[in-house]
């Protein structure tokens, strides 16, 4: 049988050398492996494994031996690049060779315990330093061989193409929570976002209501002062009839003008007061539709026209023509406070945007259903001016800001025709001008 010589014999441990250290998890346990054997196999007295961290442009320990060439942990190492070392490390005459230094002092730590040559060699990959590999020859003060620089020589590739590995999977491993992190950042944000869109809708909900609240009171307060004023005037007249009839002074004309003058103060009194509580009915009811979500079992031909008018009503749209055209002869199942929050924004949107510049606005409104009646079709028309060729934003939020207005009527409407209705709405301009919304809703018929 033959044997195996030197060379063979130090294959076959550089074999199992780089079989060793491919089970090493992390940089650290790649350090241990790889000095640990380094010492007990391949003759060297003292080893250590230093790398360069980037970010900080600092030297970083991993594991190396003390002034008796017992392996320990040098992870707590932390140093500034030294100046010779950098002149190695981006230079490609060091790539794979050894920089010897003979009759050097040699430290551990910061204590200089010896004399004797020190080899180091620089652990690159491609054009990247990753760190040094130091050795001395301080425990037997053996000379340097040149199967020593050799041993070195290989012990460094396989521990840079080692740690190469490790690196690129603890960047894999980083990315990977990275991105798990910033998945759920985003949904957080994601969230957050959908709240605030909420708490905006809600707002501008809240708002549309003030406005209307606004709007309601100014046109009571006409009305109720009316009534009033005409109350003090009965109270006055009946006050001097009283008087004179204590003191036995009545006249046949006085009787005769009181009671006209009752009359008159008592149908001034019943008029305004009548029309108060008609504002006050009609608020009521689009107030109630604004806020009750319960879905309704409501006759279409009569319920819609009514609501439009009590809008028409409360927003004081008089000197604007509206054109209603309804004959579904269907009763359905509706959200009927939905609805009026659809068209309640709509004629907002017609007074503040559409007819900022005209006397006469102009809406026409027609409603319909489809054959089997399972589809509420709306169509609400205005003449306003301006171009319209490109409607594709028309519904986003904040697209139609005008002058200190969020711009969010359109992006309201959407949100309750699609996500609260389930329903399909769409926006063109037709060839003889103006804006068209078309509303498609699902009903359930009675």
């Amino acid at each position: 049988m033959f044997g195996l010589n030197k060379k063979d014999n130090r294959i076959l441990k550089f074999h199992e050398l780089t079989t060793k250290l491919s089970y090493a998890t992390d940089i650290s346990q790649l350090g241990y492996l790889a000095i640990e054997y380094a010492l007990n196999n391949l003759d060297f007295d003292r080893l250590g494994l230093i790398l360069y961290d980037v970010k900080n442009d600092q030297l970083n320990g991993t594991w190396g031996t003390d002034k008796d060439g017992i392996l320990r942990n040098e992870e707590n190492l932390i140093k500034d690049m030294d100046p010779e070392l950098r002149k190695t490390m981006n230079a490609d005459k060091y790539k794979g060779v050894i920089d010897i230094q003979q009759n050097c002092k040699l430290y551990d730590g910061d204590i200089q315990v010896g004399t004797g040559w020190k080899a180091s060699i620089v652990i690159f990959h491609k054009n990247e330093c990753l760190g040094w590999i130091f050795a001395d020859n301080l425990i037997n003060k053996q000379a340097i061989t040149e199967n020593i620089m050799q041993s070195l020589k290989l012990f460094g590739a396989i521990v840079s193409q080692l740690l190469v590995r490790i690196k690129s999977q603890d960047d894999f491993h980083k990315k990977n929570i990275d991105l798990e992190n910033q998945n759920l950042f985003l949904e957080k944000t994601m969230g957050k976002l959908s709240y605030i869109q909420e708490q905006i809708i809600e707002s501008e909900k809240l708002s549309a209501l003030g406005r209307l609240v606004s709007s309601v009171a100014a046109e009571l307060t006409g009305p109720i002062n009316y009534s009033l004023k005409s109350t003090h005037e009965f109270k006055t007249i009946s006050d001097l009839f009283y008087k004179k009839f204590k003191e036995g002074k009545i006249q046949e004309d006085d009787k005769r003008v009181f009671f006209q003058q009752i009359i008159t103060s008592f149908n001034k009194i019943y008029k305004n007061q009548k029309k108060a509580f008609n504002l006050l009915e009609q608020f009521q009811t689009i107030a109630s539709n604004q806020t009750d979500d319960c879905i309704r079992k409501v006759n279409i031909d009569y319920v819609i026209p009514a609501m439009i008018e009590n809008i028409k009503q409360v927003n004081k749209v008089f000197q604007h023509e509206f054109i209603i055209h309804c004959d579904t002869k269907t009763t359905a199942k509706l959200k009927i406070s939905l609805l009026t929050q659809v068209f309640n924004q709509l004629v907002t949107n017609s007074l503040r945007y559409a007819f900022s510049d005209l006397e006469v606005g102009l809406i026409k409104i027609s409603i319909s259903t489809n054959r089997d009646k399972s589809q509420l079709i709306l169509e609400y028309y205005d003449n306003r001016k301006g171009d319209f060729n490109d409607l594709s934003k028309l519904f986003d939020p904040f697209s139609q800001k005008v002058k200190k207005e969020l711009g969010l009527g359109n992006f309201i409407i959407y949100n309750i025709v699609v996500q609260k209705m389930k329903g399909y709405i769409d926006a063109s301009s037709p060839k003889e001008g103006g804006l068209k919304y078309k509303i498609s809703l699902p009903i359930v018929p009675c």
